[in-house]
């Protein structure tokens, strides 16, 4: 058995495909020999493929393989299954998943990769390889499943009814996976499908019919569970490189369930346990051989004598131990009694304990509901008759089982109905309460104590008590924690968890009053602080609960403790808005004044939050108003900020001093105006906060209401006299403020209220200046207006012409010249409009600037003219505006350089033809004797290189080195022009001042096809 069967059968059922299982456990060798994965090819992937279906190895492997190749890159009719990714090593997962990603590159429709679960991240990239995904089930999805599956199935007669309903369930789900294309890990039972799978297989060769006809009867579990091994045999087999070993020959085969009984005990149970199991002939042999278990991820690998492997399945291990408990109740009732002790709190007994639960209410409706812990389940079985009293084969009621697996909300739900807390079980004599403190089931423990069980039966002798008080402290275990306070003589009331805390701050912290009350009548120091100061009263004024609070105050609680930053109960309190405990705090001795580390008190905790009633209560217990925090902030400044227009109003009726600054000198009405709080601006302007006031940076509330875009309180501070023409640090009026954020009403608004339109900043940018820059071209008409000067300039001499026409606004650009703007102004280096307007590409803007008189061939600092603009950007309608006002095609720049070499530099062969056109002068040479055919021919600009010779260029012009373009043309490997050049009669065998010619120019550059051309034209290599 095994998956490879499972999965061909899926194959067929799903698609009719081929199906290729490819475990990469067995072609190691295969993936050790491949290169690593730059170097790997589709053939690889093949010839991986064909060794995986047993391709490579048949009669006719060369045909065959042409089939894998069909199917693979034409039909597609092809399944892949990947197992064992996650167990080979890194070098060979890299070369698997690159394999994987060729695959997905052919036709194939359905590729599958298994897993188990805690490998899901190790095989992130091989998922992302995979059309879809399943996993097998852990070790404690396989414990549920079997659980469900076989619990009530007799021991001594298995149909296979459980196995096919889970063959068809694992089915169905993969099937629906591979219909929505699904290819995360999908959880489904593959170990126990492939469980049933081999079950059915064994039963047709048995009995000579289909799978799909199964006995009732006569098929072992032995049969079944022989098989599973033996696939698990063989893998260890080839891990361990462990020599062949005969399964029928096994010490053991005879006796197979109490040999694998007597591992589960041996494994699950500890020595002195395991002596109190009867004696067996294999017992002796399995402790001597403790040291021979090999623990795995799904099972036990046992090393006999002989060193043959025998592997043992979790799953079954504690099937079998199980079993071994229920059977031998009567025949060994101190080792079951023992065992079972030692499994009800124990990790490694969990598995065993929850199948063996799942056999004890077999047949037993509301044990069954209260082991899934179901309200629902629990209800409907106690509705249907289910009687609560009834007992399962430990003599256990419902009661007491769900006691002992801690179902507290089963436990409230059978308490209700009348079970008896006091009922004890026949195995061991326990009550529930004496399960549920054994097992540390708090909670459920809590429930039964409130039900009326005896207090007596709480055991504390084998838990830990710091942990369970620690516990009941979170759940609020009230009766519990007067259990063990009462048997420890109130000991451990005080005793120090995490960060220090104590249980009564824990219980305080979870608002359990009754359990608070029970440490304080144990005698809990509420003056305890933890790791951060804090004492029991500052959680209970953080989670406002009044009558914890009202509690630790009686207690002679401080309420005026602060922890390690300086904050007090009271501060706590105001900042949670509890309105409740702030009172209490207030009535008990609170400082409303005290300060913590910051400077800060409760008022300006509460300040910003909105919670007006506890504002009211700390100002009418004389809390200061005025007081600030560390930079100053008062309650008054936060609220402006905040827009909290009621608190301004109480901190104004109780005394707040509207024109207090903080440490930046800012006042609460700036920090209304900065935030377009209009309604509290009023209400401080009415008040008579100061619209003048200037923080630190000289900038007043007018300036920050214009910033902010707020005409609403702009108005109000302007009607409350606010300086219109007051500057800050940078010279910045507030109408720099209004054009910079687009408030063409507050522009408006300041313009009307004699704000100048002409004041400049430290660096002399007008209001028309950054409306100019930004294209606002309604403030624009206003300021102009009002008396903007259109002329004036800034330090760098720039004017608002400048700017508009760098920026492309051309609507503004005409504006501004019908309100007479100088076209021909020049900045501090030289550059007008009309070079600015070609720079930028905006040929509106340079029509509108010709139109209106601007010199086409002014020169800035460098000796640009306009055309040089033009041409370096490559603007061919500007240009020809251009060319068409008469700008000069051959005006040099201060390096000689026209706008034709430009052209020809940049490749621009439309406005090289323009300027050719224009008269450029074609042999005009720069500084360094370059020509425009220099310029194209370093650059590889062929199409202009043939434009240049059909306009007469000198092929054989040399510069101040003596190098040609020619020579240009086959250093850069230029091929079409060096063609061109041969047709254009360019002399070939020139030398330059270094005794180079084009031939050697483009031999050293191994430029083959010049050098061809080069022969053809019969050149001779001159030294």
């Amino acid at each position: 058995m095994g998956k490879s069967r499972f999965l061909q059968r899926l194959a067929a059922e799903a698609a009719q495909r081929w199906a290729v299982l490819l475990q990469a456990l067995d072609h190691r060798n295969l993936l050790r020999d491949f290169p690593q994965p730059p170097d790997l090819t589709q053939e690889h992937m093949v010839e991986l493929l064909a060794v995986a279906a047993g391709v490579a190895a048949s009669s006719s492997p060369e045909s065959t393989q042409r089939f894998l190749k069909a199917a693979l890159h034409e039909s597609g009719d092809i399944a892949v299954f990947v197992d064992g990714v996650d167990e080979i090593c890194p070098s060979y997962k890299d070369k698997l998943v690159r394999l994987l990603e060729m695959l997905l590159e052919t036709k194939v429709k359905l590729v599958w990769v298994s897993s188990r679960p805690e490998a899901e991240l190790v095989l992130t990239k091989a998922l992302r390889c995979a059309t879809s995904s399943l996993r097998p089930f852990s070790q404690e999805e396989q414990k549920n499943h079997l659980c469900r599956h076989w619990s009530s199935v007799d021991p001594r007669n298995r149909p296979p009814a459980a196995f096919e309903a889970l063959a068809a369930e694992m089915v169905a789900a993969l099937h629906g996976a591979a219909g929505r294309g699904q290819r995360t890990l999908l959880d489904v039972p593959l170990h126990a499908q492939m469980a049933a799978e081999a079950y059915a297989t064994q039963a047709a060769q048995a009995l000579g019919t289909g799978v799909s006809l199964l006995p009732q009867s006569g098929i072992s579990l032995y049969q079944l569970y022989r098989r599973f091994v033996e696939r698990k045999r063989d893998l260890y087999e080839r891990r361990f490189g462990l020599k062949d070993a005969n399964f029928d020959n096994l010490p053991f085969a005879d006796n197979f369930e109490e040999i694998h009984q007597n591992c589960a005990m041996l494994i699950l149970v500890s020595d002195g346990t395991l002596n109190k199991v009867d004696s067996s002939p294999f017992k002796d042999y399995i402790v001597k051989k403790r040291h021979n278990l090999i623990k795995e991820k799904t099972g036990i690998l046992w090393l006999g004598e002989d060193e043959m492997p025998h592997f043992l399945h979790y799953t079954f291990i504690e099937y079998f131990a199980a079993r071994w408990l229920l059977e031998n109740q009567e025949e060994a009732p101190e080792a079951v009694k023992e065992i079972w002790r030692s499994l009800l709190n124990r990790d490694v007994g969990v598995g065993v304990r929850h199948v063996l639960e799942h056999m004890l209410s077999d047949g037993l409706p509301l044990h069954r509901a209260a082991l899934e812990g179901s309200e629902g389940a629990l209800e409907a079985a106690l509705e249907a008759g289910g009687d609560p009293d009834e007992s399962d084969r430990f003599g256990r009621t419902a009661l007491v089982q769900a006691a002992s697996l801690g179902r507290a909300d089963a436990v409230g739900a059978l308490l209700a109905k009348g079970c008896d807390p006091g009922r004890r079980d026949a195995l061991l004599g326990w009550t529930a309460l004496r399960y549920a403190s054994a097992c540390g089931h708090l909670e459920a423990a809590e429930r039964l104590l409130q039900g009326g069980a005896d207090p007596n039966h709480f055991v504390t002798h084998n838990i830990s008590i710091p942990d369970t008080v620690l516990k009941a402290a979170e759940l609020g275990c009230s009766e519990i924690m007067d259990i063990i306070l009462k048997k420890e003589k109130g000991r451990c009331v005080d005793i120090r968890f995490g960060i220090n805390e104590t249980p009564i701050m824990i219980a305080t912290a979870c608002g359990h009053k009754n359990t608070v009350n029970i440490l304080l009548k144990y005698g809990a120091d509420v003056t305890k602080k933890d790791f951060w100061k804090s004492q029991a009263l500052h959680y209970a004024a953080n989670g406002g609960n009044i009558e914890i609070t009202k509690l630790l105050l009686d207690s002679k609680a401080d309420p005026n403790a602060r922890d390690i930053h300086g904050v007090t109960p009271l501060m706590r309190a105001a900042m949670s808005g509890d309105a409740q405990s702030t009172e209490l705090l207030l009535e008990r001795g609170a400082d409303v004044n005290l300060k913590d580390v910051h400077n800060t008190t409760a008022l300006r905790y509460v300040t910003g939050s909105g919670r007006l009633e506890i504002k009211k209560l700390l100002l009418e217990n004389k809390a200061d108003p005025n007081e600030g925090d560390g930079w100053g902030f008062t309650p008054l400044m936060r609220s402006a900020e905040d827009g909290d227009a009621r608190s301004i109003v109480l901190l104004l009726k109780h005394g707040a001093d509207v024109n207090q600054s903080n440490v930046f000198n800012s006042t609460a009405l700036h920090y209304a105006a900065k935030n377009g709080h209009h309604e509290i601006t009023k209400t401080l302007l009415e008040s008579e906060a100061d619209p003048n006031a200037a923080s630190e940076w000289d900038e007043t509330p007018l300036m920050m209401a214009t910033a902010a875009g707020d005409a609403k309180s702009t108005k109000l501070l302007l009607e409350h006299g606010a300086n219109v023409n007051r500057r800050n640090l940078h010279k910045r009026t507030a109408l720099h403020y209004a054009t910079t954020s687009g408030g063409n009403q507050i522009t408006k608004l300041l313009l009307e209220n004699k704000a100048d339109p002409n004041a400049g900043n430290g660096w002399g940018f007008t209001p028309l200046m950054r409306s100019a820059l930004d294209g606002d071209a309604r403030s624009i008409e206003l300021l102009l207006k009002h008396g903007a000067d259109v002329n004036q300039s800034n330090v760098d001499n720039s004017t608002a012409l400048h700017y508009a026409a760098k920026n492309g606004h051309h609507e503004i650009t005409k504006t501004l010249l019908e309100s007479e703007a100088d076209p021909n102004a020049a900045n501090e280096w030289g550059a007008t409009p009309l070079m600015m307007a070609t720079a930028a590409g905006d040929a509106k803007s340079t029509k509108l600037l010709l139109e209106h008189g601007a010199n086409v061939n002014r020169r800035n600092q460098h000796k640009w003219t306009a055309l040089h603009y033009a041409t370096t950007s490559g603007r061919n309608q500007i240009t020809k505006l251009l060319l068409g006002s008469q700008a000069d095609p051959n005006a040099g720049d201060k390096d000689g350089v026209t706008p034709l070499m430009w052209a020809a530099e940049s490749g621009d062969a439309p406005s090289t033809e323009l300027l050719l056109e224009h008269g450029a002068d074609v042999s005009r040479m720069d500084e360094e004797h370059w020509t425009a055919l220099h310029y194209a021919t370093s650059r590889n600009r062929h199409r202009v290189t043939k434009l240049l010779l059909e306009s007469k260029a000198d092929p054989n012009a040399v510069d101040r080195d003596g190098v040609t373009p020619r020579m240009w043309a086959a250093w850069v490997g230029d091929a079409q022009s060096t063609r061109i050049f041969l047709e254009h009669g360019a002399a070939v065998s020139q030398i330059d001042e270094e005794h180079w010619t084009v031939l050697s120019s483009a031999f050293s550059r191994s430029r083959n096809k010049i050098m061809k051309d080069l022969s053809e034209s019969k050149m001779i290599l001159t030294q």
